[in-house]
């Protein structure tokens, strides 16, 4: 839960992982989470063990605030479907209400428009 997304709380976010190679013998998770002045991102690594196709999979979800604009970005690769990304930049002020919301799928993992 966060009480500071540009879209403001409450947030809750949920990952549902299900084996589907019978070869599989689990999943293998790395994850990484850092914290400067103005910025957040968490960054997870998933692995398929075993699988008899390679199948690996990061997530990156990242937090900036600038003044009184925010930005959240969100990117998915995998390494056998591509990826998507998508960017909300936010900006809530007294006399300015801004919204903008951009997402972009590619198999190659070129995310500009």
């Amino acid at each position: 839960r966060s009480e500071g997304l540009p879209l403001g709380p409450p947030a809750t976010a949920k990952v549902i992982l299900e084996k589907s190679d019978p070869s599989m013998r689990g999943y293998r998770m790395k994850g990484n989470f850092e914290n400067t002045e103005g910025k957040k991102e968490i960054k997870v690594e998933t692995e398929a063990q075993g699988s008899s196709t390679p199948r690996k999979a990061n997530v990156m979800v990242s937090y900036s605030n600038q003044g009184d604009m925010a930005k959240l970005t969100c990117l998915l690769k995998s390494q056998t479907t591509g990826g998507i990304k998508v960017e909300i930049d936010n900006k809530w002020t007294q006399s300015e209400k801004q919204l903008k919301l951009d997402t972009y799928a590619s198999r190659s993992r070129q995310y500009t428009p």
